[in-house]
C-alpha cells in the first residue's frame, strides 16, 4: 500500500530547497561577478596602455616598450617569463584574450594582454599583482565579503521560511476550520450549514462536500423508503406462506417421510424471510423498539451459515479454516444473522483462491480472506445488502465493524458489546 505523505512536509521542503538553490546560486553568481569584476578592470588597464601605445607605434615605430613599476611589455612569446611560458602555450595567446596566471600558494599573480601590432609582431602587456601585506588585507576583505554574503543569503533564506511556515500556518487552519464543517455536516441541517471561507478553492471544495453529502442523503433516504415499502409488500405473500405452511402441516404433511425434509427447510426459509423483513423495517426506522434478544449459541450459527453459502465455493480452490467458540450470548439472532451471513457470504462470493479464516469470541467476529492474483474482488461496496446498510444494523445495535484490505489480504472485524456471554448448558441427562 502506497505512503501517504504530508503536504505541509511537502511544501516546507520544497520551499527550503527552492529557496536554499536559489540563494546559493544567487552567491555563486556574485562570486563570480566579482571575479570577472576584477580582470574586467585589469583588462580595461591593459587596454587602455594597449591603445596609447599603438597610437605612439603608429607614429614613431621605434618608441621602446611601456614599462611601470607592475607593469612591463614584452616582445615576442620567447621574451616572456619561463614559468608564463610553461603555464601558457603561445597558440593560447592567438585568441587575442586576457590571460591570468595564478600559481597556488605563489608570491604574484600576472595578467597577460596578448596585441599583434601592425608589423605583425606580438606585444605581450603584464600587468603583475604581488600578493605582498596589503594585497593579503586585501583579499581579506573580499573574504569578508564572501562571509557577509553567504551571512545575508541565510538571513532571506530564513525570512522565507518564517513568512511560508507563517502563510501555511494561515493556511492549515482555514483548511481545518472546513475539516471541522465537514465533520459536522447532519443529514436533516444540510441547507442552513452552508458556510462561506476565506479563499476560494475551499468554498469549491465545501460546495463539492455539501453537494456530494445531498446525494449521498438523498440516497439513504430514497434506501429507507425503498427498505420500509419493500418490509411492508413483503409481509402479505410472507402471511400466506406461513399460513399455507400451517395448514400442511395441519394435515400432516410434515410427518410424511417423503415431503418432512422439504417442509422443514420451506418452514426455516419462510422463517428467516420473515425475520429478514422485520429487521429491515427496524433498520429503516430512526426510532423504533428494538428486536427481541435471546440466547444465541455462536458457534452454532456461524457453523450454519457456513453451510448455507458453502455453494459459493464450488469449483473453487479455497480452504475454509474455522476457529469457533462455543458461548452463548444474548443478542437479537435476526439482526446477527443478517450481519454475519452478509460477511460470510461476500468472502465466500469474491475468494476464488487461497485460505478463508472464520474465528469468534463472545464478543467478537473476524473473516480474513486472503487475495489471490486472479479475480479476488473486496471492496466494501461488494456486500449483498450494501455496506451503508450493514452499518446501520451495527450502529443501531451498539457495535462496532472494521474493514482491513491490505494488498495480500481483507479482513471484516466485527465487535459486539452489550452481549451477555453464558456458558452452554450440558444435557444432565
Amino acid at each position: 500500500m502506497r505512503k501517504v505523505r504530508s503536504l505541509r512536509r511537502i511544501i516546507i521542503n520544497r520551499v527550503l530547497f527552492f529557496g536554499l538553490a536559489f540563494i546559493l546560486g544567487y552567491s555563486v553568481l556574485l562570486i563570480d561577478f566579482g571575479d570577472r569584476g576584477l580582470d574586467l578592470a585589469v583588462e580595461m588597464r591593459l587596454n587602455m596602455e594597449l591603445e596609447a601605445y599603438s597610437k605612439q607605434f603608429a607614429l614613431t615605430p621605434e618608441i621602446p616598450l611601456p614599462e611601470y613599476t607592475n607593469f612591463k611589455t614584452y616582445l615576442g612569446y620567447d621574451t616572456l617569463p619561463v614559468k608564463i611560458r610553461d603555464a601558457i602555450p603561445e597558440k593560447i595567446f592567438y585568441s587575442k584574450q586576457l590571460e591570468v596566471w595564478d600559481p597556488p600558494h605563489g608570491e604574484l599573480m600576472q595578467f597577460i594582454y596578448p596585441w599583434q601590432r601592425p608589423d605583425d609582431n606580438w606585444v605581450y602587456f603584464v600587468f603583475t599583482v604581488h600578493l605582498n601585506d596589503s594585497t593579503e588585507r586585501i583579499m581579506a576583505d573580499l573574504d569578508h565579503m564572501l562571509s557577509f554574503i553567504g551571512q545575508v543569503g541565510l538571513t532571506v533564506l530564513a525570512i522565507i521560511v518564517i513568512l511560508m511556515l507563517g502563510s501555511l500556518h494561515h493556511l492549515s487552519h482555514s483548511i481545518n476550520k472546513l475539516r471541522a464543517w465537514a465533520n459536522s455536516l447532519q443529514i436533516k441541517k444540510l441547507d442552513q450549514q452552508k458556510k462561506v471561507f476565506r479563499y476560494q478553492e475551499l468554498n469549491e471544495i465545501a460546495d463539492v462536500i455539501h453537494d456530494n453529502t445531498k446525494r449521498i442523503a438523498a440516497g439513504v433516504k430514497r434506501e429507507q423508503r425503498f427498505l420500509e415499502h419493500a418490509s411492508h409488500e413483503l409481509r402479505t405473500p410472507i402471511a400466506i406462506l406461513q399460513n399455507n405452511l400451517e395448514l400442511l402441516e395441519y394435515k400432516g404433511l410434515s410427518k410424511d417421510p417423503r415431503f418432512a425434509a422439504s417442509f422443514s427447510r420451506m418452514s426455516n426459509a419462510v422463517n428467516n424471510m420473515h425475520h429478514l423483513t422485520t429487521t429491515l423495517l427496524w433498520a429503516s426506522r430512526n426510532e423504533s423498539a428494538p428486536p427481541v434478544a435471546t440466547k444465541v449459541n455462536l458457534e452454532a450459527l456461524i457453523e450454519d451459515l457456513i453451510a448455507e453459502n458453502n455453494y459459493l465455493l464450488k469449483n473453487k480452490q479455497v480452504l475454509v479454516s474455522t476457529s469457533l467458540s462455543n458461548e452463548t450470548i444474548i443478542v437479537s439472532k435476526h439482526v446477527l444473522r443478517i450481519i454475519l451471513g452478509n460477511i460470510i457470504r461476500n468472502a465466500f462470493q469474491h475468494t476464488d483462491e487461497g485460505e478463508i479464516s472464520i474465528h469468534n469470541t463472545a464478543d467478537t467476529f473476524v473473516v480474513f480472506n486472503s487475495k489471490s492474483s486472479e479475480g479476488t474482488v473486496s471492496d466494501t461496496e461488494s456486500y449483498g445488502l450494501g455496506i451503508m446498510l450493514i452499518e446501520r444494523l451495527v450502529t443501531k445495535m451498539g457495535w462496532d465493524i472494521t474493514f482491513d484490505d491490505s494488498d495480500t489480504f481483507f479482513a471484516v472485524t466485527l465487535q459486539m458489546s452489550n452481549v451477555t456471554p453464558k456458558s452452554i448448558e450440558k444435557d444432565s441427562l
